[in-house]
C-alpha cells in the first residue's frame, strides 16, 4: 500500500508543486464555507450552491440541496407539484420574510446570462435592503441589516 502511494504521489507533485495550496479549489471552497458559517451561526443559508456552506457546516434549505436543478423545476411545476414536493422556487421568496432561520443568502454562483437564475434572489436582498460582504472573488454573502 505505501509503495503504491509513494508511485502515484510521483506523477502528482509536478502538479502540487505548480500551483499554491491557496489556488487548490476545494481549499478554497473549505475557506469559503468555513467564513460562511462563522458568518451565520445556526441559521440557514439560501444558496443554488450548497456546496459553500455545507462544506463549512452552515445550514441549508434542504429543497435546495441540489443547488439549481430544484430551483428550475419550482418554475416549471404545476402549484399541486409545487406544494406536494415543497419545492422553493423563485415565487416562494416572499414567503421566507416569515422564516427566522434564514440567516443569509449567497450569490454568484450561477453566472450564466441567458438563464439569469440569480436575478430572483438579487432582486429579493435588494428590496430588502440587505448587506453584501464578498467571499472569495465570486461570491457575495447577503445578511439582513443590523446583522
Amino acid at each position: 500500500l505505501l509503495a503504491g502511494a509513494v508511485t502515484g504521489a510521483r506523477h502528482y507533485w509536478p502538479f502540487l508543486a505548480a500551483s499554491p495550496r491557496d489556488e487548490w479549489t476545494a481549499l478554497r471552497v473549505h475557506e469559503a464555507g468555513r467564513t460562511i458559517a462563522a458568518s451565520v451561526g445556526k441559521g440557514r443559508v439560501l444558496t443554488l450552491g450548497p456546496i459553500f456552506p455545507l462544506e463549512g457546516g452552515a445550514t441549508i434549505y434542504p429543497a435546495l440541496v441540489t443547488g439549481a436543478f430544484e430551483w428550475r423545476t419550482a418554475r416549471i411545476a404545476s402549484p399541486e407539484e409545487h406544494s406536494r414536493r415543497r419545492l422553493l422556487g423563485p415565487s416562494d421568496l416572499a414567503a421566507l420574510d416569515a422564516d427566522p432561520t434564514l440567516a443569509a443568502v449567497l450569490a454568484g454562483v450561477e453566472r450564466d446570462p441567458a438563464e439569469n437564475l440569480e436575478a430572483p434572489i438579487a432582486a429579493y436582498v435588494a428590496r430588502r435592503g440587505w448587506v453584501p460582504t464578498r467571499i472569495l472573488d465570486e461570491l457575495t454573502l447577503w445578511h439582513p441589516p443590523g446583522d
